[in-house]
C-alpha cells in the first residue's frame, strides 16, 4: 500500500510538470491560427509563438507613432518549409493602408527567436514583402535588425521597399550570420503618402529564420561515471569474499 502511494505521488508529480509545460507552450505550439499583434505586447501573461522548432517570445512594442490599431494585424506561425520557419504578418482591417494626404504609420517592435532543438542554431534570416503596393508619391518600407540578444552586437540588417515614384521595388532581403542559439530581432514598419491622390498599403509580409546543425559532443563524464559504478560494484563485493575466506580458515 505504501509502495502504491509512492508510485501515485511520482506519477502525479510528472503529470503536474507536463501540465505546466503544456500551459506555457500548448496554446502557442498548437496555434496555426493567427494571434493579433496587439496581444503579443504586455499583458499579465505575455504571449509567445512556436513555429517549427523556434520560439518567438519577449515581445516589446517600442513605438507606435500614428497610434495604428495593432489588433488588426494578425501574426501567424509559418512551419513550412522545414528548417526555415518564421512569422507572417497580415493586415486584416486596413490599418496599414494609406490613402489620405500626409497619412502615415510607423511601428517599431522587438522580439527574441530561440531554437528549441539543441542540435540547431539560427544562421540566417529573410524579410519579404508578400503583398504591398504604392502609387504616386507613396512609400512602404520595413527595416529589420538582428543582434545577438544584447542589442550591442548587430548580426544583420535588412530593408525591403515599395515606392511609387520613383518606382522602387525591393521585396526580398536575405542575410546570413554566425550561428546563434538565440537572437534578438528589431523591426520597424514605415509608410507615408505625400500627395492627395497617392496610395500605399502593406497587406502582408514574412520574417523567416534559417538554421544549421551543430555537433553536440557526447558528455565524457558519462563514461567515467559508468566506470566508477562498475568499480564500486567490484570493490563492494571484494570485502565479502575476504570475510568468507577468513571464516573458512577459522573453521
Amino acid at each position: 500500500m505504501i509502495r502504491s502511494s509512492g508510485m501515485f505521488r511520482r506519477h502525479l508529480g510528472m503529470f503536474a510538470r507536463c501540465a505546466i509545460i503544456a500551459g506555457l507552450f500548448g496554446p502557442a505550439a498548437n496555434s496555426a491560427q493567427a494571434i493579433p499583434l496587439a496581444d503579443l505586447f504586455g499583458g499579465e501573461t505575455p504571449e509567445a509563438i512556436v513555429a517549427g522548432d523556434k520560439l518567438f517570445s519577449n515581445w516589446q512594442l517600442i513605438n507606435n507613432a500614428a497610434a495604428t490599431d495593432l489588433s488588426q494585424i494578425d501574426v501567424t506561425p509559418l512551419d513550412d518549409p522545414a528548417g526555415n520557419p518564421g512569422l507572417r504578418y497580415t493586415d486584416t482591417g486596413g490599418a496599414l493602408t494609406l490613402d489620405t494626404l500626409g497619412e502615415e504609420f510607423e511601428i517599431a517592435f522587438r522580439f527574441t527567436v530561440t531554437v528549441l532543438d539543441p542540435t540547431q542554431q539560427v544562421s540566417g534570416s529573410s524579410l519579404e514583402l508578400v503583398d504591398a503596393a504604392t502609387e504616386g508619391f507613396a512609400l512602404v518600407q520595413i527595416l529589420e535588425g538582428v543582434d545577438d540578444g544584447t542589442e550591442d552586437t548587430i548580426l544583420a540588417t535588412k530593408i525591403v521597399t515599395s515606392q511609387g515614384q520613383p518606382v522602387i521595388d525591393d521585396p526580398l532581403a536575405v542575410a546570413t550570420f554566425a550561428p546563434q542559439q538565440s537572437v534578438g530581432v528589431s523591426t520597424v514598419l514605415f509608410g507615408l503618402v505625400e500627395g492627395a491622390e497617392d496610395f500605399g498599403r502593406l497587406t502582408q509580409f514574412d520574417q523567416r529564420f534559417s538554421q544549421v546543425s551543430i555537433a553536440v559532443p557526447e558528455p565524457a563524464s558519462l563514461g567515467l561515471f559508468l566506470s566508477g559504478l562498475a568499480g564500486l560494484g567490484f570493490f563492494g563485493r571484494f570485502p565479502r569474499g575476504v570475510k568468507a575466506g577468513r571464516r573458512q580458515k577459522r573453521a
